[in-house]
């Protein structure tokens, strides 16, 4: 198993972790038919791009804390290698089959559009090999994330690769992984949302009306 198939795996585990507390479930957003194997979470409106997320925040990528192998969560916490090989009676090789390379960065928030925080810091963990350059997490992108609270209830996660919006010549956009035949390499493209309007300020007038309407009436499931 290749890091990518690991990796979307684990991302279809992780978004049906059930300490998430967005509106819409994770089974809501099959049945809309928004979770992709590959690639996640892929939003079809406005509407359920908001209701999925526990939090909203307008800020950008801060320092990389950390990059390591990752094992998943066990009632609330981080698993272990050694509870993790003991668990399913595998050997060190066989449990490392199953790692997801992780690592942490730390949000510097701008501002709240929906949900409470503690910190003025929120820590994203983000599934990737040890990144060799910040291309994709470079401090000086004005972005939206769109997240949810990990099981740990300390860090949060993305549920897609649209859950990240880069603000990049007055519109917003993210990365798609595009698949490549042959390859086991990840290659990415520039997408808009398709709901989305080009302007970033009409979107982001659009959002705040519709994290309003929901605070007022929550997205029927």
């Amino acid at each position: 198993m290749n890091t990518l198939q690991k990796v979307s795996t684990f991302l279809t585990l992780l978004i049906c972790a059930p300490s998430f507390s967005q509106t819409l479930s994770v089974a809501d957003l099959r049945e809309r038919g928004e979770i992709e194997h590959h690639k996640g979470y892929i939003p079809k409106s406005l509407e359920s791009l908001v209701g999925s997320s526990t939090i909203i925040v307008k800020g950008r990528f801060g320092n990389l804390l950390e990059n390591r192998y990752f094992f998943g969560y066990v009632e609330g916490r981080d698993d272990t290698l050694e509870e993790f090989m003991e668990r399913h009676d595998f050997t060190a090789t066989e449990a490392y089959n199953w790692d997801i390379p992780m690592s942490e960065y730390e949000i510097i928030i701008d501002e709240v559009l929906k949900g409470d925080l503690e910190s003025e810091i929120v820590v994203l963990r983000k599934y990737e090999a040890p990144p060799i350059d910040r291309t994709f997490t470079h401090p000086d992108v004005d972005r939206i994330f769109f997240l949810v609270k990990n099981p740990d209830n300390r860090t949060y996660a993305v549920g897609g690769e649209a859950s990240i919006l880069n603000l990049v010549d007055g519109e917003y956009s993210y990365y798609a992984y595009v698949e490549q035949e042959r390859s086991s390499s990840a290659n990415y493209e520039v997408k808009n949302l398709s709901f989305a309007s080009e302007r970033a300020e009409t979107f982001e007038e659009d959002l705040v009306g519709e994290i309003s309407k929901q605070e007022k009436s929550p997205v029927e499931q």
